[in-house]
């Protein structure tokens, strides 16, 4: 059986929260959470220990990762604790994960977030590269938004050189990139389709959503938008072998201009290509988390 890390930076955009509901409800053994980007003292490591709590998951242990400085956090009014667990380094749990955990089982490390938490690890550990296979969300490879001049794609914007590095590495990778999520098809609009489905289920689960998606919400509509593209849902379904999305195979590397590009040598990664089955992923993520709130 599989162990699956986490590396989230929930507090914000909520395909983070929509990313962890379809891991959970796939029932799949998520050995440990990291939060990246961190804000302040361990305020998205807190957020998601409530989440979980709110869930009945606290037998999942959450480790504050790397704080870079962020500020991009809209939801100081869901995180009511500071758990001492989170003073044990993310690195030294991740380090025991590796030596308690047979070769023969398969860890994933899914990174929703930027790189940092997930370049440590490589540095911390050079074992990683061999006993780890990593679905990263960030990135693109020819693409950039239109009509945005200048457009760096997120995860690769907070920390490129830790993205760089992953690249450069020998871990096996899949890249779930940009080019590939933003598809209109992707985007859950605050008032859409989805979100009247999920506030008509209503209860535990659905209340949770409205919490982490209004304040979104609220926030985008001055950049003129009310949705959230599932980025993170669809990397943790390709992390799950779903198959919504398929793969080219090359050597990648970031350039001067913070964009990913194909290099001629170098470690082989697998990146996501442009089209995807968006219409029936968007089906299959909902129903999965509708199981959730029966």
């Amino acid at each position: 059986m599989n162990k699956y890390i986490l590396d989230t930076d929930m507090g914000y955009d909520p395909d983070d929260l929509f990313a962890l509901l379809l891991l959970l409800a796939r029932d799949v053994n998520i050995e440990l959470i990291i939060s990246g980007d961190e804000y302040r003292l361990g305020g998205r490591a807190a957020l998601i220990e409530a989440v979980l709590r709110q869930l009945g998951r606290i037998d999942i242990p959450v480790y504050a990762g790397i704080n870079l400085g962020s500020d991009d956090f809209a939801l100081d009014h869901l995180v009511t604790e500071i758990h001492s667990r989170r003073k044990e380094n993310y690195l030294a749990a991740v380090g025991r994960m590796l030596k308690e955990t047979p070769s023969s089982t398969n860890i994933i490390y899914i990174c929703i977030q930027g790189a940092s938490n997930l370049a440590s690890v490589l540095k911390a550990f050079p074992e990683a590269e061999n006993r780890l296979t990593v679905y990263m969300m960030g990135g693109s490879v020819d693409y950039v938004r239109p009509k945005r001049i200048n457009w760096i794609e997120h995860n690769l914007k907070i920390d490129p050189d830790s993205f760089n590095y992953v690249l450069h590495s020998k871990v096996k990778a899949y890249l779930v990139m940009a080019q590939t999520t933003h598809n209109p098809v992707l985007q859950v609009e605050y008032d859409g389709y989805w979100m009247k489905e999920i506030r008509a289920k209503g209860g535990e689960v659905a209340n949770l959503i409205e919490s982490h998606f209004a304040p979104w919400a609220e926030f985008s509509k001055s950049k003129g938008f009310t949705s959230s593209n599932m980025h993170d849902p669809l990397t943790v379904s390709a992390a799950l072998g779903d198959g919504f999305c398929s793969f080219n195979q090359s050597a990648l590397a970031v350039n001067s201009l913070l964009q990913v590009v194909e290099v001629s040598a170098g470690p082989q990664k697998f990146w996501s290509r442009p089209e995807s089955n968006a219409e029936e992923f968007m089906e299959f993520l909902f129903s999965t988390i509708f199981k959730l709130m029966r």
